[in-house]
């Protein structure tokens, strides 16, 4: 079923099999069916707007947990899938990778298994801010990508590398990271608490082995007999972005919408995300409120800005993936 979804991803052919799978005469079957079906959309748009071609989706499961009971299973499902896309002309791979976790059950019909639910948040077409994600018009800028010199004067300690090492090394289930795709249990995982991401994301900014900047009075963890918790500014994505700013460890490059910050501008001749270095966030929402952060962590063949994140787990992700037109992002710059 996994195999037949990733394959869907690729070849237009291929989706009719990946949507044969569910059990459509129940509610929860149904549901199930459109999800997938919207992502399988979803993932067509982005490509032919970004102007790339998918050539590579390569999915591994792992059952963690299974409930057998004759003709009906009930499993927790952690997949790594694995994406390679190519620009046109170009024989270079862009790689990168999704976890996802799935509450699935299934029933056994006429000596065939069929889905009839299936939970889950995917990375590759699921912006929790608006039920059915349309990506927004607009392709990488042509060229290689940006080259950022280190200022001859380190006024606050940040280490882009070290952080972006972090980043990678703690992944999560995504295809491509390290750690045997664990989280760094040493601060808890908020995945079942409103998100994992501003965690994570505080976690590769400050932790020793990371970008190591200090910790402060609105920016902190801590543990304690009842187990780990952090400052609003640690664990909120809003708050995080906030006290980036207000602290002075981070400036605003831009805010708006997807166009307005790939599209070249007066003030940003190669696009304002371009302005975008290893080590800097990305905060997603609407013109009220944050709802996510990733890190920026390199960029593809093209210049193309690619982000780690946590729920949903995201490896060297294109920035924008899953998102809808309309979600506005805010570009923070970490001040060294």
């Amino acid at each position: 079923i996994f195999d037949a979804r990733a394959r869907s991803l690729i070849k237009d052919s291929a989706s009719k099999k990946a949507l044969s799978y569910y059990d459509t005469t129940e509610k929860l079957g149904q549901w199930a069916h459109s999800h997938e079906k919207a992502k399988i959309d979803f993932v067509r748009l982005w490509v032919k707007k970004r102007g790339v071609r998918f050539t590579e989706a390569r999915s591994s499961v792992r059952i963690p947990w299974c409930e057998l009971q004759g003709n009906h299973a009930e499993l927790i499902i952690h997949q790594t899938l694995q994406m390679g896309y190519v620009y046109p002309g170009s024989p270079t791979v862009n790689h990168f990778g999704i976890g996802t976790r799935h509450w699935m059950k299934m029933t056994r019909k006429k000596g065939k298994w069929i889905i009839c639910q299936d939970f889950y948040t995917d990375g590759l077409g699921d912006d929790s801010l608006v039920p059915e994600p349309k990506p927004a018009d607009g392709q990488p800028p042509q060229g290689q990508p940006p080259v950022h010199t280190s200022p001859q004067r380190v006024t606050k300690s940040y280490d882009r590398d070290g952080a972006v090492s972090y980043a990678d090394k703690y992944a999560g289930l995504a295809w491509g990271a390290g750690n045997n795709h664990q989280y760094n249990l040493q601060y808890g995982d908020l995945s079942a608490r409103g998100g994992n991401c501003a965690n994570y994301v505080s976690q590769c900014l400050s932790d020793k082995n990371g970008g190591n900047l200090p910790l402060d009075g609105g920016w902190f963890y801590s543990h304690d007999q009842n187990g780990f918790s952090g400052s609003q500014a640690w664990v909120r994505a809003q708050n995080l972005c906030d006290w980036l700013l207000y602290s002075g460890r981070g400036k605003l490059v831009a805010r708006g919408t997807f166009p307005e910050l790939n599209n070249p501008s007066k003030n940003h001749p190669s696009g304002a995300v371009r302005k975008l270095r290893k080590g800097d966030v990305i905060g997603y929402g609407t013109k009220d409120c944050i709802e996510h952060v990733a890190i920026i962590v390199g960029w593809d063949f093209r210049g193309y800005p690619l982000v780690n994140s946590h729920s949903v787990d995201r490896y060297h992700c294109p920035w924008d993936m899953g998102y809808d037109k309309t979600t506005v992002f805010d570009l923070i710059q970490v001040v060294n």
